[in-house]
């Protein structure tokens, strides 16, 4: 056996290693392709971090061979890079690379999230949001001089970041701040829904914005005027404790992944208006009316990553209570 072996039964690829999979951390659309990563385990427990580019129909895998843990990134040359956490010396340190590319200068651990690139200068934002002190610490790292700045962030911290055409947007509870390339803050506002957990979806100061408003039971569509106040619309009831950052497919559609009260899933939404939505069951995941989107093997479902490519979203997908067991990817239109 390879060290992942990639099987296609329908819509659905499985992911196999000799001793099982484990641990997505990571998944992100790098131009027509889904990559992930995930650990791939022989014989002994031990593994080797793996990154598997799903394009179309077929699946190829790369060996991560200078670290553990990557962060997935699209670089400037519009390939897939990672940052890596390098534990086998004295000491941890970052590594910052192209996938399957040379080898770069290491870094003391930054742990942070890539925003978006500023031409050569890769942005990543860390958080604390287990503290109520901590700042948010900005770090720019040139990908041509390995050089690096790292800057806090005016409190309040564990904000949720976007880049716009305006520039580094940051939104915490109610407050929207617009942020300076160092983590100064430019101009600020407070967004009229107190009641609401506020995911965003496009921001801005001069014009209209949109976003996600979550109340943990029922999920509404914000627009947002540039005085702050807010016009809400109902989307939908159901537990949702989780939304991630919303992703647009080629023709504009809206997927977003989410996780609630005994579940998980991924809601479309076209023009603020929902078009389709999954939810978990025993046999994968199905429809609102329970008809089946994605058929796998009877399981307790964790949805470990969703991602919009093309006008499809692809689902990475692992069995809760089996160890050692597959991975399962499935792509599905629309």
């Amino acid at each position: 056996m390879d060290l992942v072996a990639v099987e296609r039964e329908g819509n659905v690829l499985s992911l196999r290693a000799p001793a099982g999979m484990s641990f997505l951390s990571s998944q992100r659309t790098i131009g027509d392709a889904v990559w992930l990563t995930a650990n791939a385990y022989t014989a002994g427990g031990l593994y080797k971090c793996v990154y598997v580019e799903v394009r179309g129909d077929e699946a190829r895998v790369t060996v991560e061979d200078q670290g553990l843990l990557p962060t997935l990134f699209e670089g400037p040359d519009g390939a897939a890079w990672a940052i890596v956490t390098n534990p086998y010396g004295e000491k941890d340190v970052e590594i910052i690379r192209r996938v399957g590319g040379a080898a770069r200068p290491s870094f003391p651990p930054f742990v942070g999230e890539p925003v978006f690139l500023d031409g050569q200068v890769l942005v990543l934002v860390k958080r604390n949001p287990f503290s109520k002190t901590a700042p948010d610490r900005l770090m720019r790292y040139d990908l041509a001089t390995d050089k690096r700045k790292i800057a806090k962030v005016p409190l309040p911290g564990n904000g949720k970041y976007l880049h716009g055409e305006e520039g580094l947007h940051a939104v915490h509870l109610r407050t929207h701040r617009l942020l300076s390339s160092t983590g100064e803050v430019l101009r600020e506002r407070t967004i009229d829904a107190p009641e609401l957990f506020v995911t965003p979806v496009e921001l801005r100061f001069d014009g209209p914005s949109t976003a996600l408003g979550n109340d943990l039971t029922t999920l509404h569509w914000l627009e947002i005027e540039p005085d702050g106040s807010v016009r809400k619309t109902k989307l939908r009831d159901g537990s949702f404790y989780s939304l991630w950052p919303p992703q647009r497919t080629r023709d504009g559609a809206l997927v977003v992944h989410w996780v609630g009260d005994g579940g998980n899933g991924w809601i479309v939404l076209r023009d603020g208006r929902v078009t389709s939505a999954t939810h978990s069951t025993r046999a994968g995941w199905a429809d609102d009316a329970g008809a089946p989107v994605v058929t796998l093997p009877e399981g307790n479902w964790v949805l470990a990553g969703v991602s919009a490519v093309g006008r499809d979203v692809v689902i990475a997908a692992y069995e809760k209570d089996a160890k050692g067991g597959p991975v399962f990817v499935a792509r599905v239109a629309v």
